[in-house]
């Protein structure tokens, strides 16, 4: 009898093995299961949420509108032709304008230069502002934006296009008939007002209108604080940043 009792002992031991090594194996697949899923949902949303927006989302042009300078101080006998390498060296050019006088055709010494791209405007700037000279002109290239508002009533003139500039440093003694032409050539002028007081002396300013904000812009650029009369030195601006000031 003990012995059949070993026997049923060691056969229910061996029937039971197997069933102790399955469990035993299955855990480690159990494990592997549980670290492949340890990233919380929240995360995975928020994952495939910024994929689907830069996936969705257009590229943003860069500063893609044309950018217009205003260039002082280069040679009258240069035309477009001859400025174009010039400021092509920076990049692509929509338009170079020579500001010509409008009764004789001759040039300023000024011009306006439209870049396709700000970028390159920012470079031209950088580069040629008060740093070269082009002969015969002896004083450095003058660069600037062609827009650059000097206060806020010029950056409200900027965005309403007024072409209306006030005049200070005028010779009191000089009748308007020989002041207008000082202006005419940069564009058409629509009004010429020399200010006076009540007996009809002049108060040695006045106002400017042009028909179009590029003849102001060439106006301004190329006579204020350059142009003199005499020993008068010519004060020329928006006509909206000159009440500013005297308010």
């Amino acid at each position: 009898i003990q012995t059949e009792q070993r026997q049923h002992e060691t056969t229910t031991n061996a029937t039971n093995t197997p069933t102790e090594v399955a469990g035993a194996s299955s855990q480690p697949s159990s494990s592997a299961t549980t670290k492949s899923t340890t990233i919380p949902a929240e995360t995975q949303q928020a994952i495939a949420n910024i994929a689907t927006a830069i996936q969705s989302t257009p590229p943003v042009p860069v500063n893609t509108a044309p950018v217009k300078l205003f260039v002082g101080q280069i040679p009258k006998g240069l035309d477009e032709n001859g400025l174009m390498p010039l400021f092509r060296a920076f990049g692509n050019i929509v338009e170079v304008k020579v500001i010509r006088d409008k009764m004789t055709g001759e040039s300023k010494g000024c011009c306006f230069v439209n870049f396709e791209r700000r970028e390159d405007a920012e470079q031209c700037i950088a580069k040629l502002h008060n740093k070269h000279t082009l002969p015969p002109v002896a004083n450095p290239m003058q660069v600037s934006y062609a827009d650059q508002p000097v206060t806020a009533a010029a950056a409200s003139s900027s965005r309403t296009q007024d072409v209306k500039l006030f005049v200070g440093q005028l010779p009191k003694d000089q009748p308007d008939h020989v002041l207008r032409p000082i202006f005419e050539p940069f564009g058409d002028i629509e009004e010429f007002k020399v200010l006076r007081d009540y007996s009809g002396q002049s108060k040695g300013c006045g106002f400017v209108r042009y028909n179009n904000r590029d003849s102001a812009i060439a106006a301004i650029r190329t006579l204020d604080q350059q142009y003199k009369i005499g020993n008068l030195t010519l004060q020329v601006r928006f006509a909206e940043s000159s009440r500013s000031n005297n308010t």
